[in-house]
């Protein structure tokens, strides 16, 4: 006797309950973005100030070599890895040091064992430099544990569990911005999430980007209550540096599981080195050319995953619909499900 087993029907979440997880995200993930800020900062001032002890010669702004997204760049590659070695050495003394003063010793006893390490430490040789090294590594572990507190919420949404932790190159700090900020209940077509990212064209046919050409008049409330109007921006330019930097870092890694945007990539930037219109305009411009429908994509393919994933209707990106250009990919989240009427 054959026994049928009864699906129970999913329960998707509702506008209200999304809005709610994300008004709890939203100021987790600005809080995250903000230590990270502050640690790159106090890195940068220790790396410049501990160099020379190393006998390394300073070259980029250390500041940018830190935050640099440029994976093809041998040069700054170079200086990553000297900065991360003066990192690496101060965190050893550190942790020598804070190892040997970590038992209850009394403040005397402890000012000459100090001295003591201080004459044989490579970095650390005084205790201003401990104060320094200390206050970096301190905000290293508040930087862990505020991004702890980021991943404990996003189980929430079934499109990170489904779909968005398992893109290559999107961590859990992406990831959040990206669900902070994005609504797809309000976005019902995926050119709402490229022009939300600044990833659109302006009215002059160029990339959208900070231009008085490609502002719009907007609305606001002034201070003596008075409705005014203002030049605004189109996009989010908080939530576009966070996409493009990471994107463009991560997007053009070679990795298996990194095939398909790599080699999207690839293609277009061939096109585009190959193109009269673009023989005079430089290396680096060319790359952010061939990297922005790569940024597209994705984001399309978020929309929909986002959208399959609370039962919303989905339709086709409109160089599908409309002009009936390749889906850059041979199935995408959402295709081949019955879509609501």
């Amino acid at each position: 006797m054959e026994v049928k087993v009864l699906e129970k029907e999913k329960v998707f979440m509702t506008e209200e309950q999304f809005m709610d997880i994300q008004s709890q995200l939203r100021p987790r993930v600005n809080s995250l973005y903000d230590m990270q800020k502050q640690r790159i900062a106090a890195g940068g001032r220790i790396v410049s100030e501990f160099y020379a002890k190393m006998g390394i010669k300073p070259g980029k702004k250390i500041n940018d070599v830190l935050e640099s997204d440029d994976p093809d760049d041998a040069e700054t590659q170079e200086e990553q890895k000297k900065a991360m070695k003066v990192l690496d050495v101060l965190k050893l003394e550190h942790k020598r040091i804070t190892d040997v003063i970590a038992n209850d010793v009394k403040k005397a006893e402890e000012e000459k064992i100090l001295k003591t390490i201080f004459k044989t430490g490579q970095l650390i040789t005084n205790k201003s430099e401990l104060i320094q090294a200390r206050y970096y590594f301190d905000l290293c572990q508040f930087e862990k544990e505020l991004e702890k507190e980021v991943a404990d919420l996003l189980p929430a949404f079934d499109v990170w569990n489904d779909w968005l932790s398992n893109q290559f190159g999107i961590g859990v700090k992406l990831g959040a911005a990206l669900l902070s900020r994005l609504n797809p209940f309000i976005a019902k077509y995926p050119s709402a999430y490229i022009r939300y990212m600044g990833l659109d064209v302006g009215p002059d046919g160029k990339g959208t980007s900070r231009r008085k050409d490609h502002m719009v008049m907007k609305e606001y409330v002034a201070k003596n209550g008075e409705i005014k109007k203002k030049k605004s921006l189109t996009y989010n330019p908080w939530l576009k540096s966070k996409f493009v930097s990471t994107c463009t870092m991560n997007f053009r890694k070679k990795s298996v599981k990194n095939i398909h945007r790599r080699q999207m990539y690839d293609n277009y930037l061939n096109r585009y080195q190959n193109h009269p219109e673009h023989k005079d305009k430089p290396k680096a411009h060319l790359a952010a050319m061939a990297m922005r429908p790569v940024m597209k994509q994705f984001l399309i393919e978020f929309w929909m995953a986002q959208r399959s994933s609370l039962g919303l209707e989905l339709s086709l990106p409109y160089h599908v619909a409309k002009l009936g250009l390749s889906d850059h990919k041979d199935k995408q989240p959402g295709h081949g499900t019955t879509r609501k009427k």
